[in-house]
């Protein structure tokens, strides 16, 4: 990137966006959190103009009186000061980092950056990569008070009322209709099910998110494992204290995809021309409530069972019950309670080898029907 002087706009691929929609003239400082400028080499996201921190930090307070920053999507850990916590709390992409009120030098804020850039805490790009080839894109990062906001009690006081009436509603009026549910238009209904689905589910995180207190950091697509294409929310549900909430909010997803499978079945009823459409819309919304359900690490469903149980680290504690003999036996010597315990734990871990079996399942069979 060139700099041409005091007032003259740096055009490079971060900042042209930027400069064309808000009119923005540089001064010495500005140019110096730029990427590619001439003191420092910056890596800020297109959507930053200034450093910003990752959105999926989470701050800690630890007994000794540091500040334990964790890492919601790796789970990585850092430690930081009050006062390094504090200042990087405040850097959100639009301020001037030399403006922040702090007892910081700008030689000890130039240290602190870099120091935040090299433990991977500073945002510096709207692509991310996670372990196991799984990929985040943001989109959109939601501004505290929105007309969504503003809607999101009324959608999460009804969503968990309504989901399972329609959705036994919509088998109703499948089984006395069924015959009218012609075959033609299925090829369409299963993009139209799975773009509202994934779209409405992610939505649902959100309003139930805003509703329970949580804040949301992010939305976006995702592709993961290499393999799935999806959306993602990114929550913060730590200022979330009650567990009924917390559960609502991982639940509000599953809810969703019931409703519209009920919700297609209905409209298939009623509109028999899109009866292909809408049965094989519902019958995808159907599979992603159901995927959702099973227990696996990174599902709704077993986000919602450790709510339920109080419990952190669950699978972990499965493993080790599996895996050890000795105090599966004296759970198992406890009573009811104990045996329950250890069914569950097999269950847990019996669950983690049914995804990549559906998965091969799933495609043996689209693979058979284009043969």
């Amino acid at each position: 990137m060139e700099y041409y002087g005091k007032s003259t706009p740096v055009w490079n691929k971060m900042s042209k966006r930027l400069d064309e929609r808000r009119k923005i003239e540089y001064n010495e400082d500005a140019a110096k959190f730029c990427r590619g400028s001439i003191k420092k080499d910056w890596r800020l996201a297109m959507s930053d103009r200034y450093p910003k921190l990752q959105n999926s930090l989470t701050f800690r307070k630890t007994d000794n009186g540091t500040v334990e920053v964790t890492d919601i999507l790796t789970e990585e850990k850092n430690i930081l000061s009050p006062e390094q916590a504090e200042f990087a709390k405040k850097l959100d992409g639009r301020t001037h980092p030399y403006r922040i009120p702090t007892q910081f030098s700008r030689n000890e804020i130039d240290s602190l950056l870099e120091d935040l850039d090299e433990r991977k805490l500073l945002k510096t790009s709207d692509t991310r990569l996670l372990p196991y080839g799984t990929v985040l894109h943001s989109l959109w990062e939601p501004e505290k008070d929105t007309f969504l906001h503003r809607i999101a009690p009324l959608w999460n006081k009804f969503l968990p009322i309504l989901c399972l009436p329609v959705l036994a509603v919509g088998f109703l009026a499948f089984l006395f209709r069924f015959r009218e549910f012609g075959m033609s238009g299925m090829l369409w209904g299963a993009p139209i099910g799975f773009v509202t689905g994934l779209l409405l589910h992610e939505f649902s995180h959100f309003f139930a998110a805003s509703a329970g207190g949580a804040s949301v950091k992010e939305m976006g697509v995702m592709l993961q494992h290499a393999v799935l294409p999806g959306i993602y929310t990114l929550i913060d549900d730590s200022p979330v204290t009650n567990r009924r909430k917390r559960m609502q909010i991982h639940g509000a997803g599953m809810e969703m995809n019931l409703l519209l499978t009920g919700l297609f079945l209905i409209l298939g009823a009623i509109i028999t021309p899109l009866g292909g459409v809408c049965l094989m819309a519902s019958a995808i919304n159907g599979i992603l409530a159901v995927m959702n359900l099973l227990l696996l690490g990174n599902t709704d469903g077993f986000a919602v069972l450790t709510e339920a149980l109080g419990t952190d680290n669950l699978l972990k504690r499965g493993e080790f019950v599996v895996r050890n003999k000795k105090f599966r036996r004296k759970l198992m010597k406890a009573g009811e309670a104990g045996i329950g315990t250890v069914i569950l734990y097999y269950i847990l871990f019996g669950m983690r080898y049914v995804l990549p079996l559906l998965l091969i399942t799933n495609i043996l069979e689209v693979i058979l029907w284009l043969v």
